[in-house]
């Protein structure tokens, strides 16, 4: 279901506002509030990893004291007693959904759902290669990477951690060499999809200069990669009914760039992956639940 607003389900409003130094709009990037998590659609550029500590590389300084900021903003913003607790991370360049805890119990309660494996990370990618790249239209890639000096390599079982990633074609353009791709994230080892990609489909993704030399299709700007966290599930509990545990889910909007690429190159995700979205076991979400998870939908690109 694609949700516009759903704060007139809400039985507290979720009030946009506060400051933080070096993040002046905290609630910018903000699709969705409940009480318990806050996801975000993180833009490319901000580092996902804040720092209590001094730091005397400069440019990473920058980064973690960016995010440190928004933190305290958002704590500002929705009148928190503490910073909100991030659980997961994305690289500088993905785009997508972040979620963040509200509470250090919620935070231990996704930390376990992540490391058991248990949520569903689906991304989207602009990828170099047409369609007869893909003809199989969708695969699986399982083996091991090892990582030396923070790069990441394909390894043979037993010398790397294991890596597991599912892939389907969503589209090829017809007037470059360039497809979307839905991808599922078995595994969350660094740079995986990157790796994937590169390595073993030979599609890098646009933007991407890391883990391929290969010369860019079209032209993209620099230090922007196309790759977005879509969607994120993971497990929630109704207070009453007999089915208490579902699954909880949400869709961030694509980014503005990400759909003026796809317009231009003729290649579309779908309706919910566009404009994104709130769901309850991958359907609409009920308005009882929502206004029991206090939820707020704020979603935009």
């Amino acid at each position: 279901m694609i949700l516009q607003d759903m704060s007139r389900h809400t039985s507290r409003a979720v009030q946009r506002g506060g400051l933080a130094r070096g993040f002046p709009d905290p609630m910018k990037h903000v699709i969705y509030v409940d009480s318990k998590v806050i996801v975000l659609n993180k833009p490319s550029g901000l580092v996902s990893q804040g720092s209590v500590v001094a730091n005397t590389d400069k440019m990473r300084e920058h980064y973690t004291f960016k995010f440190n900021s928004l933190l305290q903003g958002l704590k500002d913003a929705l009148h928190m007693s503490t910073l909100p607790y991030p659980v997961h991370r994305l690289d500088k360049n993905t785009t997508g959904c972040l979620i963040l805890a509200r509470t250090d119990h919620v935070a231990r309660e996704l930390s376990t759902q992540f490391r058991n494996r248990t949520i569903i990370k689906k991304y989207l990618a602009l990828v170099q290669g047409g369609r007869h790249t893909f003809q199989a239209g969708k695969g699986e890639i399982r083996n091991h990477l090892h990582y030396e000096d923070g790069r990441a390599c394909i390894v043979g079982e037993g010398a790397g951690k294991p890596a597991a990633t599912d892939w389907e074609l969503v589209a090829a353009s017809e007037t470059a060499p360039v497809s979307l791709l839905r991808l599922t994230l078995h595994t969350g080892l660094k740079h995986q999809l990157r790796v994937h990609l590169s390595k073993v489909l030979k599609a890098p993704i646009l933007g991407e200069t890391t883990h391929s030399k290969m010369q860019a299709a079209i032209d993209v700007p620099e230090d922007r990669l196309f790759l977005h966290s879509s969607h994120l599930s993971f497990f929630r509990y109704r207070s009453q009914g007999a089915r208490k545990r579902y699954r909880f889910g949400v869709t961030a909007p694509i980014p503005r760039d990400f759909k003026q690429l796809c317009d231009r190159l003729k290649i579309y995700p779908q309706d919910s992956e566009m404009k994104g979205g709130v769901t309850a076991d991958e359907s609409e979400i009920q308005e009882s639940e929502l206004s029991e998870l206090q939820g707020c939908w704020f979603g935009r690109d």
